[in-house]
């Protein structure tokens, strides 16, 4: 197996990047979180959910989101809360693109997906019952919808496990990233 460059937690299933893009995916599959094609867990191995190109991996309480190295986001799995951000509340069992371009880094939540983009702005999409997309209001939002502008010299460093549903950053001003 080559080395790991990845890997990320969700609530009952985890996916690891190996360093060649591919996405490799383990345990529960109750709504296509794997990415597989199908919905069966698998609970003894890890099975290829990718075959390469791919950057960035992050693990949601049921779906799953991975950046490729185009800058392209597809995600897959549950999706009652339009975490997915395609459009639809329908669960998927294989992976979609959302994003065609210009995404850097991704991050799953319980029931909803952040995106940073090269213009350092970011996009969310999915569950806000709780304010938690920063939209300006608790509406769900069903497609992936710019809920920050650009922020210069922000920087991810540290994704926490994404069922606890935080996402860390770096700027170079700490007003940006403070509450």
């Amino acid at each position: 197996m080559s080395f790991l460059g990845g890997l990320s937690l969700g609530a009952a299933h985890s996916l690891m990047l190996k360093q060649d893009g591919s996405v490799w995916a383990t345990g529960l599959n109750l709504y296509g979180q794997l990415g597989v094609g199908s919905r069966g867990d698998s609970y003894d191995n890890f099975v290829r959910a990718v075959a390469s190109g791919t950057r960035d991996v992050s693990a949601g309480g049921g779906h799953s989101i991975v950046l490729r190295q185009d800058g392209s986001v597809w995600v897959t799995g549950s999706n009652s809360d339009a975490e997915l951000g395609d459009g639809t509340t329908n669960d998927r069992a294989s992976f979609a693109k959302v994003i065609p371009s210009g995404a850097k880094a991704v991050s799953a939540g319980d029931a909803f997906s952040m995106v940073l983009m090269q213009d350092n702005s970011v996009w969310a999409a999915g569950d806000n019952e709780d304010g938690q997309l920063g939209a300006g209001s608790n509406k769900e939002l069903k497609s992936f919808f710019r809920v920050i502008g650009v922020f210069t010299g922000l920087t991810p460093v540290l994704k926490t496990p994404e069922y606890s549903q935080h996402y860390h950053t770096r700027s170079p001003d700490p007003r940006l990233c403070t509450p």
